[in-house]
């Protein structure tokens, strides 16, 4: 198995909050070519494939608290979660998934402005990774019985994340624009759009905006991807910018707001309230 990737049907599901995942091979060299046909299916793949299918269905239907807490491990390490050192700040150490107690009393004074700000986006970004493991994890308690369920609950006592970025105090370094809350009004990618000759004409001007962005941003069609699955109309553009970070790793500035202001000019993207 290999870590997610573009380009099949499995996007759209996952663009609707529905885990889905892909099964194919590499390389395949009649793939939309006027080669793809009937004699060019493998008998064996077809077999493979189908009972992985069936396979994991029939355990997911079937399974109950042992099995849910046999997938935990897997959750866990599938959830977007890294190994984070202690953030070393002015002298102090703070510790991102200790007690808000941690951060406070002589830790919190011995921090200068730019430090907590740096530190407050660090925490956010670290609360943002554990709010996707514990979404993950209670997603297993679809599988298990009540007392399994507190059980599990047990085993997964969340740290209070939001209390750290709280103590750290307010988020001033980003401007009140980047707290407007966008909606996608499209599912999955966003179908051919960097190289369709529509999305181009709509973009006008901006589509050099567009292309700059390409060559600077890492991953840049996984981020923009990933940026429009959080815009459910519960996250603003500062919150949606961590939950990208957190991912993937530090943006340009003003990119996350330049993207969702260009889609809401073609009309992919509409400013909303917060839900």
């Amino acid at each position: 198995s290999i870590d997610y990737v573009q380009g099949s049907d499995h996007d759209v599901l996952l663009g609707l909050g529905v885990p889905a995942t892909m099964l194919g091979h590499d390389p395949d060299w009649t793939h939309h070519t006027n080669q793809d046909a009937v004699d060019k299916v493998d008998s064996t793949t077809l077999r493979r494939v189908g009972v992985l299918a069936t396979a994991s269905a029939v355990w997911l239907a079937t399974a109950g608290d042992e099995e849910a807490v046999h997938l935990l491990p897997l959750v866990m390490s599938g959830a977007g979660l890294r190994s984070f050192e202690r953030i070393r700040l002015g002298g102090a150490t703070l510790l991102p998934f200790a007690p808000a107690t941690a951060i406070q009393g002589s830790t919190k004074p011995e921090l200068t402005p730019e430090q907590r700000a740096k530190a407050q986006e660090a925490v956010r970004r670290f609360f943002v990774l554990g709010q996707m493991k514990w979404s993950g994890v209670r997603s297993l308690e679809q599988l298990m019985t009540p007392e399994g369920t507190k059980n599990l609950q047990r085993l997964i006592d969340p740290p209070d994340h939001q209390a750290i970025v709280t103590a750290l105090g307010p988020d001033t370094a980003r401007p009140k624009s980047m707290q407007r809350v966008p909606k996608k009004k499209y599912i999955g990618p966003i179908a051919d759009g960097p190289a369709s000759p529509w999305f181009r004409q709509a973009l006008g001007a901006e589509y050099a905006w567009w292309q700059e962005q390409v060559r600077q941003v890492p991953q840049f069609e996984l981020v923009v991807y990933e940026a429009g699955n959080f815009a459910d109309s519960k996250r603003s553009l500062a919150e949606i910018e961590d939950a990208v970070a957190a991912e993937y790793g530090e943006l340009p500035q003003g990119f996350i707001e330049g993207l969702f202001d260009r889609l809401a000019k073609i009309g992919l993207v509409e400013w909303v309230e917060k839900k």
